[in-house]
């Protein structure tokens, strides 16, 4: 349990801050680890799939608030733009939702992963 937790931070770390732009060097293992950290450490902990499926709204929602955090520059849209990085952030973590819901064991979780490597590699 806690080295689930342990992995759980680790991959919102890795996730969170590893766009192209802020840190080059960190994209390739964010795409090669982060996600499949997370899915196994949700894999571990004991809940329910329909709680496991909130853990990872609010996870990729969180995720996507610290990625999305340019958009929250109310200098030239004014203050809606937050509404609207609000619920594109949210729906973001909905859709993440969606795909963890399918994820039933560890078996795919590697061919998550070398996609993701794949395509952060062929994007730097």
């Amino acid at each position: 349990m806690i080295s689930a937790i342990f992995f759980f931070f680790i991959s919102f770390g890795l996730v969170a801050f590893g766009q192209p732009a802020w840190f080059p060097w960190l994209s390739p293992l964010s795409a090669a680890l982060g996600y499949a950290l997370f899915w196994n450490a949700l894999l571990e902990l004991p809940f329910r799939r329909f709680s496991k499926v909130c853990t990872a709204v609010v996870w990729y929602t969180a995720v996507q608030l610290i990625q999305l955090s340019w958009m929250t520059s109310t200098e030239y849209h004014g203050f809606y733009i937050l509404a609207v990085y609000a619920f594109l952030a949210l729906w973001l973590g909905v859709q993440f939702g969606v795909v963890t819901f399918f994820l039933t064991s560890k078996e795919p979780l590697f061919v998550a992963s070398h996609w993701g490597a794949r395509w952060s590699l062929d994007n730097l």
